[in-house]
């Protein structure tokens, strides 16, 4: 089951020459291995790696192989769970015209993500659900790590992008990409899903109807009488094809013991046309059909009786039947948890949706409003745990930071949380980090979304019934977007953002962060720096960014200083910087022609952002998944 794998390095310094000789073990590849592809993205395969994976407990990982076996157990722990959470890896998460920035619109946001979406593709998929024991008073889970990949299926052959950063991300964190290409569970939309069930329909319909004319004309002995009456012409080369056909049909009925099956190669239409015709006219005992794992061969059995041939019929529409099953795959889990109708759990899963939606359920409409009507018919329930983190009061002294990683460690040293455990068979991700594979992920947001329920006052009962009012139901459907304070809420159609604390400054060049922070030293302030010159402010205290925009209104916005004596002075702000509210430096701008919109003053910062996490490696990749 292994090889050994060695390379001699012969060495001169000098008068001295060595030789080093270098080993590993390897296992042999099956024929479906991509030795290749295993050695662009692995640096080493060692017998340790080997034996670390085949520990992994199956029932978690699901690919093509088991798919079908496993399905059931997902299907009935969906149905059974109070709620569950989901994660999404990519093959690519931005493409490089499109910027985001901190006034975007929520349809925005769409454009930009729908446009990923339909680029790009999901590699993994982790579901874990989440129900509640009372007798044990703990959460049960069950967690699953899904590989995903679009096999082609008939008209259907995916094209997709890959961004590099996104492959890099994925492959230090341990992703398979052989499993994800060969083993990768395939799926279709709605879409391919109607089409080619009708398909299918009409084609097995006609399969039927050929049985039952054929028979008919059996019956009547006009068959091959019939077929040797259409004139065919055939070429020297299409001589030597049925040549070879006749001998091979001859010497496989002359045997004893032969297969059960002849199969034939025939590479285009018109070679199988020949055969079908030469078992009519010379083998009326035989009966022809086309492979279902092969599109350019032909499978030749005996079948004398009718019986015999209305049972490959049967056999043919059964297969061709599973073929389709197979092809519509993972879809099969999103359908099952859009029936559920249960809670749906993510982290900052804007693009969890948004790829989920295109990939599995149906293609993205034109508009955001029109996804947020087909959102709220797939998952009627949706809460966001890097949205409650970020934005509930109750926790907004309470972490230094809202990546998933750092709550689900923070929260899960809170003694005093709900007890989680792993199901039997799901126990693989006890203790041990997987960051970044989808069903680890997926565990985690799940984890951390019941702890952030607890210190809410949330109980399981009300946890499991979102229609009681409880403190998490205004933040249901309210999904978190990178970079802004606005979020996608799918029960707004309209969306709108309130800019009253957000004020836009101009100052010159030399102007330090230091400066604009002591213009509003008595109020929790962020810096959105646009270019060197350009800056908005973001006051998060509402009362005090009333305030704020009241005094710039009157022109009378001022820094207060406290003197050593305690005496406090009102001092002007600095010359060089102009302070103005958003909705008055938009309106100046309107008036000016070719003035930048809100979206174009964002795409400098942007990019300065994106090349800045650029530099840093996998970064931008981490930080849109945190």
């Amino acid at each position: 089951s292994t090889r050994v794998v060695g390379c001699c390095m012969w060495r001169k310094s000098g008068a001295h020459r060595s030789i080093t000789f270098h080993f590993s073990l390897h296992p042999v590849p099956s024929p479906h291995t991509p030795v290749v592809v295993h050695r662009l993205f692995s640096t080493t395969t060692t017998t340790t790696a080997t034996t670390t994976a085949t520990t992994r407990v199956e029932k978690m990982e699901v690919t093509k192989s088991n798919f079908r076996e496993l399905l059931p157990a997902i299907q009935d722990s969906i149905a059974q769970c109070d709620f569950m959470a989901f994660d999404l890896e990519f093959t690519g998460l931005t493409l490089g015209k499109d910027v985001q920035g901190f006034l975007d619109t929520a349809e925005e946001r769409y454009q930009i993500g729908k446009r990923s979406a339909q680029n790009f593709i999901p590699t993994q998929f982790g579901l874990a659900t989440f129900r509640y024991d009372a007798v044990q008073q703990k959460y049960i889970a069950h967690a699953w790590n899904a590989y995903t990949f679009p096999h082609p299926f008939s008209w259907n052959d995916k094209r997709f992008t890959c961004q590099s950063s996104s492959i890099q991300f994925l492959r230090a964190h341990d992703f398979d990409f052989n499993k994800f290409v060969y083993e990768g569970v395939p799926y279709l939309d709605s879409y391919c899903e109607e089409a080619f069930t009708a398909r299918l329909h009409e084609a097995n319909e006609a399969k039927w109807q050929r049985y039952a004319d054929s028979e008919r004309a059996r019956a009547e002995g006009s068959a091959a009488a019939e077929e040797a009456t259409r004139p065919v012409v055939l070429k020297p080369r299409d001589e030597e094809f049925l040549a070879e056909l006749r001998a091979s049909i001859d010497s496989w009925l002359s045997q004893e013991k032969k297969d059960e099956k002849l199969q034939v190669k025939a590479s285009n239409g018109w070679l199988r046309f020949i055969v079908y015709r030469e078992i009519k006219l010379k083998y009326p005992s035989l009966y022809a059909t086309k492979s279902l794992e092969s599109f350019d061969t032909i499978v030749i059995t005996e079948a004398g009786t009718p019986e015999e041939r209305c049972a490959l019929i049967e056999e043919a529409v059964k297969r061709s039947e599973v073929e389709l099953e197979d092809a519509i795959g993972f879809s099969r889990v999103i359908q099952a948890m859009s029936r559920s109708g249960k809670p749906v759990v993510g982290h900052n899963l804007l693009l969890d949706l948004l790829y989920t939606h295109e990939s599995f359920y149906k293609r993205l409409p034109e508009n955001s409003v029109l996804f947020k009507e087909n959102l709220l018919r797939l998952f009627p329930c949706i809460f966001d745990t890097k949205w409650i983190a970020g934005k509930d009061t109750t926790f907004l002294e309470r972490f230094d930071s809202t990546g998933l990683g750092d709550l689900f460690t923070v929260l899960q040293q809170d003694s005093s949380s709900q007890s989680i455990e792993l199901a039997e068979g799901h126990e693989v991700y006890n203790g041990t980090s997987r960051a970044h594979e989808a069903g680890y992920d997926a565990y985690m947001t799940g984890s951390v979304f019941i702890r952030l329920a607890s210190q809410l006052g949330v109980s399981p009962l009300e946890l499991a019934a979102p229609q009681t009012p409880h403190a998490l139901v205004k933040h249901e459907n309210k999904v978190n977007m990178y970079g802004t304070d606005l979020p996608f809420n799918i029960t707004d159609p309209e969306n709108k953002r309130d800019t009253s604390n957000v004020f836009h400054l101009t100052f010159a060049p030399e102007t330090q962060a230091a400066d604009i922070y002591s213009m509003f030293e008595d109020a929790p302030v962020q810096i959105q720096w646009v270019t060197t010159t350009q800056a908005l402010v973001i006051v998060n205290d509402p009362a005090r960014a009333m305030a704020i925009k009241r005094s710039v209104q009157r022109g009378t916005f001022a820094k207060t200083n406290t003197d050593q004596a305690g005496v406090t002075a009102t001092v002007p702000p600095k010359p060089h910087i102009e302070v103005r509210t958003l909705d008055e430096w938009t309106e100046l701008n309107q008036v000016a022609s070719g003035a930048p919109s809100r979206s174009a003053l964002f795409a400098t910062q942007v990019a300065i952002a994106a090349a800045s996490l650029a530099t840093f490696g996998f970064a931008l990749s981490g930080f849109f998944s945190a």
